[in-house]
């Protein structure tokens, strides 16, 4: 755990102020949810909450399945980071925070197509990708994306993609 050296008061209604050099790392915003846990040691953690938290499981048992049907690398990120990674360089993706560039213009559209991208900053992605904006209640809360690899994308692995999409959308309206 870092050291910052920033002590804060709580007010006399229980609330401190997270201090703007660590919402800014952080990339909270105002209007973000926080989520708020012990750890075993009794310290207080604070963490950035996302919808797709408590999915990675389910999520890496899909991406699995289109990566040995389709052999596309599948990333799915909340708004700010990779979640699961799986296929060719997926080591690479890995909780890595996404490119805010990525999120410019989506909108709940089925799909993207795109190359020469960033997906994480200071990486341009070279491959052709297919990218699924993640909506639930007009909320984005992700992204679902294909990258090809050894051979191009057809129209049915965009479907089943397409279909994955739904499933996560649903789980996330439950």
């Amino acid at each position: 755990m870092k050291d910052t050296g920033i002590v804060r008061r709580i007010d006399e209604l229980g609330r401190i102020v997270i201090p703007k050099e660590i919402r800014k790392n952080l990339r909270i915003n105002t209007g973000d949810n926080v989520e708020i846990y012990m750890d075993e040691n009794n310290k207080i953690i604070l963490k950035k909450f996302s919808s797709l938290f408590g999915m990675e499981e389910e999520l890496f048992n899909i991406a699995k399945v289109i990566n040995e049907f389709s052999g596309a690398t599948i990333i799915v990120t909340d708004i700010d980071k990779t979640i699961v990674s799986y296929g060719k360089d997926n080591e690479f993706y890995i909780e890595q925070y996404i490119d805010k560039t990525l999120l410019e213009g989506i909108n709940q559209q089925s799909f993207i197509k795109k190359q020469n991208f960033h997906i994480v900053t200071n990486h341009v992605e070279n491959r052709l990708a297919y990218i699924f904006p993640l909506y639930c209640k007009e909320t984005l809360h992700g992204l679902f994306i294909l990258l090809e690899n050894e051979r191009s994308l057809q129209n049915c692995e965009n479907d089943i993609a397409l279909y994955f999409k739904k499933f996560i959308v649903k789980q996330l309206d439950s």
